[in-house]
């Protein structure tokens, strides 16, 4: 019984370490990408952590009775896993591609194969870049765009449209965008901005590539 006790022990600390692990990186994604899906996926995993350690704090810290402590872990597990069935469910809800992007494809050589299946954001960055698009943009929350060579920010109608790429994430192909390659107005410089579908996708990174002036041949 005592061996037995000290592997399920060692098996908790273990989810402990992971989870701590995981909800570290998973935070510090969500700070710096500021997706609601991330943090869905941080509570979630918290609730399954808490899980996993719910039943031995109850029972050996608080003295709770064994059947509370069984319950408090069946509760918590529960929550957890609900969490990331409405994940699933927020992801259906919101992917969905702007419909003034619907079949965008490179209008030139700038996006070489940009559309073909399995290019991934990376891949239209680097043959956009050897195009000369070696500038970058951002989305600010008020939907603005943000050229980061000469830091003025824009009404995405002010910025040219010059070839768009569709794409796949990086580590989901369900996760679809774009690599919009755009024109500074004011420094003139050329970058890009990268926009992703569905639930990773803030709502200002989808309203303003629904505003950005289509500067491509035929689409103008």
């Amino acid at each position: 019984m005592e061996l037995f006790e000290a592997i399920l022990a060692g098996l908790k600390l273990v989810t402990v370490v992971l989870g701590a692990v995981f909800l570290f990186y998973t935070w510090r994604a969500y700070r710096k990408y500021g997706s609601p899906q991330l943090l869905i996926l941080f509570v979630a995993v918290l609730l399954l952590t808490a899980a996993a350690v719910a039943e031995g704090l109850m029972v050996q810290v608080l003295k709770s009775p064994l059947d509370e402590a069984h319950v408090a872990e069946a509760v918590l597990t529960l929550a957890g896993f609900g969490v990331l069935v409405y994940s699933l469910v927020y992801r259906a809800m919101r992917t969905r591609t702007p419909q003034s992007f619907e079949g965008a494809h490179p209008t030139s050589d700038v996006g070489g194969a940009g559309a073909d299946t399995g290019t991934t954001i990376l891949d239209a960055i680097r043959r956009f870049d050897r195009a000369g698009y070696t500038g970058q943009y951002r989305v600010l929350d008020d939907a603005t765009i943000e050229c980061l060579v000469c830091h003025t920010k824009h009404a995405p109608e002010e910025l040219a449209l010059e070839d768009v790429a569709r794409v796949e994430g990086t580590s989901d192909p369900d996760d679809e965008g774009v690599v919009a390659a755009l024109r500074c107005p004011n420094c003139e410089s050329k970058g890009t901005l990268v926009f992703v579908y569905g639930a990773a996708a803030p709502a200002a990174e989808g309203e303003a590539l629904r505003r950005l002036h289509d500067a491509r041949p035929g689409h103008s």
